[in-house]
């Protein structure tokens, strides 16, 4: 059983005008995803880590419909397979918009508080005693 894994969560605003928190790392979808191997659960996450910025950085770029969606998409699955839904419903928002780049701002903000928890989540969870990487000799 891992213990000492710290939660992050992410504040979503409601249609009604509320608001509701998530946690940003759904670590039970993790491990069904990885079939419970820590190894490759920490390959996922630093693979995930290094990528997914890379992807909001193409979104921030992007200049075409096409560039904006296909960096969305892209995001959304990847988000959706480790387990993060804040981050892949934000994601799958942002696709949406994929004809109205004055929305694309406030989406990337979105994006970013999503990112961040998700990034600090993982972080958190990968120094975690069942999680650190093995000693190199």
């Amino acid at each position: 059983m891992r213990t000492g894994t710290a939660v992050f969560a992410v504040q979503q605003s409601t249609a009604a005008g509320g608001s509701t928190s998530e946690v940003a790392l759904d670590l039970e979808h993790l491990r069904r995803f990885t079939l419970g191997d820590s190894n490759l659960e920490r390959e996922v996450l630093t693979l995930f880590s290094e990528y997914a910025p890379l992807t909001i950085a193409q979104l921030r770029a992007a200049t075409t419909e096409k560039g904006w969606h296909d960096a969305a998409h892209s995001l959304k699955g990847s988000a959706g397979a480790i387990g993060a839904a804040c981050l892949a419903r934000a994601a799958a928002y942002a696709e949406q918009l994929k004809g109205q780049p004055e929305r694309w701002s406030s989406a990337i903000a979105q994006l970013d508080a999503a990112m961040g928890a998700t990034l600090a989540m993982i972080a958190c969870h990968s120094t975690t005693p069942d999680n650190a990487a093995p000693a190199r000799a």
